[in-house]
């Protein structure tokens, strides 16, 4: 009990006094490593006298003496990083991704979706909100969108205005394949294709397209072809 005891205590003492709700990003982080690090010495210690045995870990050859501080060291770091992620989306937002793939299904209304698609880019990276914004052209007419902004409600504002609002109803007749997925993550930065490609196929879903193809029904979604480095073949 006195071990846990030293645990909460810790706990509470770490993140009252650093404050990392209201701090960046860094400082909260900085501020659990050091919550983590405080409570496992207060409750376990860390010195040779906190066990007796000698434990090495096997994946990293890493010596640690003491069953305490072998313990500290192994899985300590992992918990901090869950527990990070899961206070840190109780202040600011989590910057939040979108993604997007659209097949268009004839050559002949190619032309007007690049209208549209050049006009809701210039849009979202006008948009109060938006982090960054990337679009992809894959083979057989496909089209892959992926966004990062500060948080949901700036990604409807978006979505729900200007050219991209006027755009949605016309891609219900102009393509036969046509997929969404969100997610929020720590980084602000934009998650590779591969990524995206594999969010896609595990927690996307469908949109309403008029002439689904069979690919459609199926949510069947290939591999977005990604040029050398992993860069886009249009940004």
């Amino acid at each position: 009990m006195h071990q846990f005891g030293s645990i909460r205590f810790s706990w509470q003492y770490a993140t009252q006094r650093e404050n990392p709700f209201t701090s960046s990003r860094k400082t909260l982080k900085f501020a659990f490593d050091k919550a983590f690090d405080k409570a496992f010495d207060k409750a376990f210690g860390t010195g040779a006298g906190g066990g007796a045995r000698r434990v090495r870990d096997g994946r990293t050859g890493a010596v640690c003496v003491g069953q305490a501080r072998a313990v500290k060291l192994l899985y300590a770091p992992r918990a901090s990083r869950v527990i990070y992620s899961l206070l840190e989306n109780r202040g600011d937002p989590m910057p939040f991704v979108s993604i997007t793939r659209l097949r268009v299904r004839s050559w002949r209304y190619l032309p007007a979706f690049f209208v549209a698609a050049f006009r809701s880019a210039l849009q979202a990276r006008r948009t109060e909100g938006n982090l960054a914004f990337s679009l992809l052209r894959d083979a057989r007419n496909t089209f892959w969108t992926r966004s990062v902004w500060t948080d949901e409600a700036a990604m409807t504002a978006f979505m729900t205005s200007g050219a991209h609002r006027a755009a949605m109803p016309k891609l219900l007749e102009w393509c036969d394949e046509a997929s969404v997925a969100h997610w929020t993550q720590v980084s602000d930065r934009e998650p590779s294709w591969e990524e995206a490609h594999r969010r896609m196929r595990r927690e996307g879903r469908a949109s309403k397209v008029n002439h689904p193809s069979e690919a459609h029904r199926r949510f069947d979604v290939p591999a977005p072809r990604v040029g050398r480095g992993g860069n886009p073949r249009l940004r």
